[in-house]
């Protein structure tokens, strides 16, 4: 009998979001290993140019203990990934949502 429970199925990215996604990510982990350029430059990305998928990257900074830059706090960093979330940024979207589901920080 099969069951009547199927595993999710997400969508992949499209090439474009995958493309900054990987982007972002590398800066962000740049970031985190003390790379004061990559920082800067995603900092800059996520505030100045409302970009989501930098703003999620951000807020994984920031929300990384061993990572922090500058300590903007949880509720900064939770607020980031909601804007990203907002914005339509999927894995925001699911990071936000685990985030609530597990009640590792309130909305804002």
């Amino acid at each position: 009998m099969a069951s009547v429970f199927n595993p999710a199925h997400a969508e992949e990215l499209s090439y474009e979001l995958q493309k900054e996604r990987s982007y972002y990510s590398k800066l962000s982990s740049d970031a985190c290993e003390g790379d004061s350029i990559a920082y800067m430059t995603l900092k800059t990305d996520a505030v100045d140019d409302d970009n989501p998928v930098a703003m999620n990257s951000l807020a994984w900074l920031y929300l990384t203990e061993n990572c922090v830059f500058e300590n903007q706090g949880v509720a900064y960093a939770v607020a980031l990934q909601l804007e990203s979330a907002d914005a339509g940024y999927p894995i925001a979207i699911n990071n936000y949502a685990n985030r609530l589901m597990k009640g590792h920080g309130n909305p804002p």
